[in-house]
């Protein structure tokens, strides 16, 4: 018997060039996968007004004035808007689908924003320790509020005119220490006349209130109309 030609077994085919699909586009089905590029486009586009409008109030005012929400100042929720925009990023960037080529861009640019977004929320982390101080005088609103900073070993701080969630900076108070002497409630504030008098102590041991008052006043400022404290 003369052997035969093998016949073509459609089992045995020859592999396909196809380019596999990636981890994110095997996880996510294509509803899914628009759903969240659509969420994430929305996010941007808050966190981007937002990071504008806190931008244009102290631009406005030269810096002057600022957003203060808690004890997060106008920088510090720039740094906020900017880590969470990045983290944001990142996530889009791994949730697009592409081909093998397209991928060879994509990489590189998830490895960069996850490495800008962690340097953001790193930076963003020391506004945690900022304190804010509601300026009283024996319980009473004066309408002004401290906003102390500190770094390693350097703290400073600014007592501001507070307009609800927009504060105006009207006076300086330097620190040393990383010492918040507002936030550990170091300070005398009395009103005499129409003024303010403010005392502070700079950095610890603390002193007692009377010690305090015998040195001239660290800041002088005005009553604020609608916040007399004075009987």
């Amino acid at each position: 018997m003369l052997p035969t030609e093998p016949r073509d077994d459609p089992s045995r085919a020859a592999p396909t060039t196809a380019t596999q699909p990636a981890v994110s586009d095997r996880l996510l089905s294509g509803r899914a996968r628009r759903g969240l590029i659509a969420a994430c486009g929305v996010a941007l586009a808050i966190l981007v007004a937002f990071y504008a409008g806190v931008t244009v109030v102290a631009v406005r005012s030269e810096g002057g004035t600022r957003v203060l929400l808690g004890s997060q100042d106008s920088y510090a929720l720039q740094e906020l808007a900017v880590f969470l925009g990045l983290g944001v990023l990142a996530l889009l960037l791994c949730v697009i689908p592409g081909n093998r080529w397209w991928y060879l861009l994509l990489v590189p640019a998830r490895v960069v924003t996850f490495g800008a977004c962690g340097v953001a929320g790193l930076i963003w982390l020391f506004s945690l320790e900022d304190t804010a101080v509601a300026l009283e005088v024996d319980g009473c609103d004066t309408g002004y509020v401290v906003l102390e900073k500190s770094f390693l070993m350097g703290s400073s701080g600014s007592i501001y005119e507070r307009d609800g969630l927009v504060i105006t900076q009207v006076a300086y108070v330097p620190g040393d220490d990383g010492y918040h002497p507002f936030a550990e409630g170091s300070y005398s504030v009395v009103e005499r006349g129409r003024q303010l008098l403010v005392w502070y102590d700079v950095e610890p041991p603390v002193s007692t209130p009377a010690e305090r008052m015998e040195e001239e006043p660290d800041a002088t400022l005005p009553v604020l109309a609608g916040h007399a404290c004075a009987g």
